[in-house]
């Protein structure tokens, strides 16, 4: 609903939703309100979608959201002023992630386990100056966010879940994982692979790692290797899909993405 400066109702817009908390929310670019919300379409499930909405009251387009069918979904969603926006939507148990250009084509998608359900409401979303900020719960032993890995301090505590916020940043967003060289002079190729994933430091010499493990998406530990003496490891036996190499030199630890073709 559009109110005036004395309160009186102008226009208002309605959408038959599943009547629930956290089922939508609204921003705007300074040039229209982008409105996304949870829709029934017919009996068959929910649906969420986002309405572009101008300043009149009139809807524009809508387009149904990558998560087309889902139950009771919590919903979050920001636009930045150049139109990029990010929508999440808290599922059973994990928080989906999608970011748009201002044409709302997907450019990224990712999820977290949070352990944490749509309800109630667990995160906090705002896109601002071509980055997005994200605040929310989690409950599981630890916690995989883009190239960090966090882990749970509270795990012995009555209630085992602590707080977390991030930055992504726009141009850092990317559906690649390429092989390049960090800061720390690793580099981690090919990226993507298929059977072995090679590592080597700026000087090309073997380095001397003190544990190097694999996780899943969830953070499950799949391998672990201790004071590995190859320049090299055989992940073959992997599942295609994306994972996370934790890896310690000098009292150190980095975490790095790769993808098993």
């Amino acid at each position: 609903m559009k109110y005036n400066n004395s309160f009186i109702a102008e226009w208002f817009v309605s959408k038959n939703y599943i009547t629930f908390d956290n089922n939508n929310k609204l921003g705007t670019d300074g040039q229209q309100m982008l409105w996304a919300y949870n829709e029934m379409p017919d009996v068959n499930g929910d649906t969420v979608k986002v309405s572009k909405v101008d300043w009149n009251g009139t809807i524009s387009s809508s387009f149904i959201g990558p998560l087309a069918l889902s139950f009771f979904p919590g919903i979050d969603f920001s636009v930045d002023s150049s139109g990029n926006s990010i929508l999440a939507l808290e599922v059973f148990s994990r928080i989906f992630l999608y970011r748009f250009d201002p044409s709302f084509n997907l450019i990224w998608e990712d999820t977290l386990l949070t352990s944490n359900s749509g309800s109630p409401h667990y995160s906090g979303l705002i896109a601002y100056d071509s980055s997005f900020y994200l605040a929310a719960a989690y409950s599981t032993d630890s916690l995989v966010l883009d190239n960090f890995l966090l882990l749970n301090p509270n795990l012995l505590s009555l209630s085992a879940s602590d707080l977390f916020i991030c930055k992504w940043g726009y141009n850092q967003i990317s559906t690649e994982i390429p092989s390049t060289e960090f800061s720390d002079g690793f580099t981690l190729y090919p990226n993507p692979t298929m059977n072995h994933l090679y590592f080597r430091n700026s000087q090309s010499k073997q380095i001397e790692f003190d544990d190097i493990s694999i996780h899943d998406n969830s953070g499950r530990q799949l391998m672990h290797i201790h004071h590995p003496s190859t320049d090299y490891i055989d992940i073959s036996d992997l599942k295609s899909g994306i994972y996370l190499l934790r890896y310690s030199a000098n009292n150190k630890f980095f975490v790095r993405k790769f993808v098993k073709q």
